[in-house]
C-alpha cells in the first residue's frame, strides 16, 4: 500500500493527474484485467503516471502509453519476443534490460537483456526483484522515510 508520507514526496515530486485523467485510466486498467491484486499498481499509475526517472534508467509513463494498446511497449515485446499476456513493461525501451510487472502475482522483475528468453521460458533469471511495485517504486526513487 502507498503510505501517505510516500503520496505526499509523490504530490512533490510529480504532481498529480487531473481526476478525469485518473478516473479514464482506472477504466483503462480494469479493461486490460487487472483487479484487486493490482490495487496499488493501478493507484499508482493512475494517480502519478509521468516518465519516471530512477536507478537504472526511465521508466515508461504507462497509463499514456497502454492507452494506444496496440502501439505500447507491451504489445510490441508480446509480439517481438513472446512477452506472455500476464507481464507489463516498465522500462523505457530505450534501455536493453527489462523491468516487468506481473499482473497475475503483483510482482516486479528486472531483468537483463541476454536473459529475458530464459524468463519467458521458464522465469529463470539473475537478478531479482520480485516485490510489489510499492516496494519498488520506493527504491527505484531511492526514497527513505
Amino acid at each position: 500500500m502507498l503510505d501517505d508520507n510516500f503520496k505526499e514526496y509523490l504530490n512533490d515530486e510529480f504532481g498529480r493527474i487531473f481526476p478525469e485523467n485518473q478516473n479514464k485510466y482506472r477504466e483503462l486498467f480494469k479493461r486490460l484485467g487487472f483487479g484487486m491484486i493490482n490495487h496499488d499498481f493501478v493507484e499508482f499509475w493512475s494517480t502519478y503516471s509521468d516518465e519516471i526517472y530512477g536507478k537504472i534508467g526511465y521508466l515508461v509513463d504507462l497509463a499514456m502509453d497502454l492507452e494506444d494498446f496496440s502501439s505500447s511497449q507491451t504489445k510490441i515485446l508480446r509480439k517481438n519476443i513472446g512477452l506472455p499476456d500476464n507481464y507489463f513493461s516498465l522500462l523505457n525501451n530505450e534501455l536493453d534490460d527489462y523491468v516487468l510487472y506481473d499482473k497475475n502475482t503483483d510482482e516486479v522483475f528486472y531483468v537483463e537483456a541476454p536473459t529475458i528468453q530464459k524468463f519467458i521460458e521458464n522465469k529463470q533469471f539473475r537478478q531479482t526483484i520480485g516485490i510489489t511495485l510499492s516496494i519498488f517504486i520506493k527504491d527505484y526513487l531511492n526514497y527513505n522515510a
